[in-house]
């Protein structure tokens, strides 16, 4: 029998260098043949009011070394108003946080990708290191030769939380672009859209379904081997969306983190390779 393909899956970091760093450790000890990132890499900048020697946010005094030391926990990018443009600030500390985190990552089969509150700028930094943040990708392991992911941060208008959207398309745009992705795609493929299918166990925000109804039609017409999501924080699930398994593993409302970890088994009737999904798993980290 073929041995298992295990794919681990964390999404929606916002610049949180703690669970990040939690995230590569666990994953180091699990050993899976792949580790993809969703998208939301980055965090937000924060612009202080600086007065004097004080500085402020929202009118309230505040200890910017204290703020700083919960910036990593927080994902956050500290700043003040009149000396740092908000983008410059968010441009110059995304890319040291990206750096660091392609450090941190050496030696995993790690696959990078982004979603609709990354700027333009991150794609960039990936794809002039010869990545592929958006598109199709052959990802390739010692037992694995080869699973097509093809990844796609665009949303549908909902957004679960303030901030910009860079990313942000109707639901026409997201199926044409999906569609375009798929159909140049080789099986087995693997989908990592960032907003999940609607009317699923993976969009639920304020028990409404806010998730992408074209989404669930590729998935319903393409069938790929499983479909990765994140976005609608407080949804991490699994569902099955026309025969195809589905995960959401973004963070809670209140930002509490699980790894999740998907094993495929992999058997060959006749000359067609069958790929399935047998388990899906979150893991603490």
């Amino acid at each position: 029998m073929a041995r298992e393909i295990r794919i681990a899956f964390i999404t929606d970091l916002h610049g949180i260098k703690t669970v990040f760093k939690k995230a590569i450790q666990k994953v180091r000890s699990i050993e899976p043949d792949f580790l993809i990132i969703g998208g939301d890499l980055l965090g937000r900048p924060l612009l202080l009011d600086k007065v004097g020697d004080s500085y402020y946010f929202k009118g309230e005094e505040v200890d910017p070394t204290e703020l700083l030391g919960l910036s990593s926990e927080m994902g956050f990018y500290i700043g003040v108003k009149g000396r740092d443009d908000e983008l410059e600030l968010l441009r110059r500390e995304g890319e040291k946080q990206l750096n660091e985190w392609l450090e941190e990552s050496k030696g995993l089969n790690c696959y990078w990708s982004v979603g609709h509150s990354d700027p333009p700028f991150v794609e960039d930094f990936f794809t002039q290191r010869g990545m592929t943040p958006q598109g199709n990708v052959i990802m390739t392991s010692n037992y694995v030769s080869g699973m097509t992911l093809v990844s796609l941060g665009l949303t549908n208008n909902f957004t679960p939380e303030d901030g910009k959207n860079y990313r942000e398309a109707p639901d026409y745009l997201i199926y044409n672009k999906g569609k375009e992705l798929l159909e140049k795609a080789e099986p087995p493929v693997v989908i990592n859209f960032h907003v999940p299918p609607l009317d699923t166990n993976l969009d639920k925000f304020n028990k409404r379904h806010v998730g992408s109804k074209a989404v669930r039609d590729l998935l319903r017409e393409f069938k790929p081997v499983l479909s990765l999501h994140g976005h609608v924080h407080g949804s991490a699930a699994v569902d099955v969306v026309g025969g195809v398994t589905a995960v959401n593993a973004s963070p809670s409302e209140d930002m509490k983190f699980k790894l999740a970890l998907i094993t495929i088994s992999r058997e060959v009737k006749g000359i067609v390779p069958i790929f399935k999904v047998n388990d899906v798993k979150f893991l603490k980290i």
